[in-house]
């Protein structure tokens, strides 16, 4: 990952190497309030949405 002094993070990793979850946890971490996510396929964008639902309920928070 790299990151700038704007607050922009890019992370750039192999296939299910954790990517969905480890910028739910970056995000967390640093509070952020808006996240972009580029991803080429919808079945992708499904996939990232069902791992931070998931990781927002087990941590007994309600996704917005």
């Amino acid at each position: 990952p790299s990151r700038n002094a704007g607050g922009f993070l890019l992370l750039a990793r192999l296939l299910s190497s954790g990517k969905s979850l480890t910028g739910f946890w970056i995000a967390q971490t640093m509070h952020a309030q808006s996240i972009v996510v580029a991803v080429p396929s919808l079945a992708l964008v499904k996939q990232t949405l069902s791992s931070w639902t998931r990781e927002f309920l087990a941590h007994g928070e309600a996704p917005e």
